[in-house]
């Protein structure tokens, strides 16, 4: 009993670990509120994220957005092509293929579904 107990919680450390470093922090309600107005989004992504990753993701949303990547702060600025529903989803694309599984928003952590209902369209 004493190692199932013992396995369990290991288990449970990593997964925290693990989580922590996939989560993408925004700048509040207000601030994406106005993102969605002026086709501007800035977040802080992972440590783990390098430029490399954001340049190397960033090809496949060339036509919708030109993101910006701070390796020092790791803060990328996501600028929009064109506002609209469709490039505004390709934010939450181009999250995820940097690894990013949830965004938080003053505190409180959303997964990309519930991102994108709350803040992109």
């Amino acid at each position: 009993m004493k190692t199932i107990i013992t396995i369990a919680m290991c288990f449970l450390g990593v997964t925290m670990m693990y989580a922590q470093d996939n989560l993408a922090k925004s700048h509040g309600v207000e601030a994406l509120r106005a993102s969605k107005t002026s086709g501007v989004y800035e977040f802080t992504l992972p440590s783990g994220v390098t430029g490399d990753q954001v340049e190397k993701n960033s090809k496949y949303y060339e036509l919708y957005m030109t993101p910006t990547f701070d390796a020092n702060s790791h803060e990328v600025k996501i600028v929009l092509k064109e506002n609209s529903d469709k490039n505004r989803y390709t934010v939450a694309r181009f999250l995820t293929s940097c690894g990013v599984q949830e965004v938080v928003v003053d505190g409180k952590n959303y997964n990309m579904t519930q991102f994108i209902e709350t803040y992109l369209k």
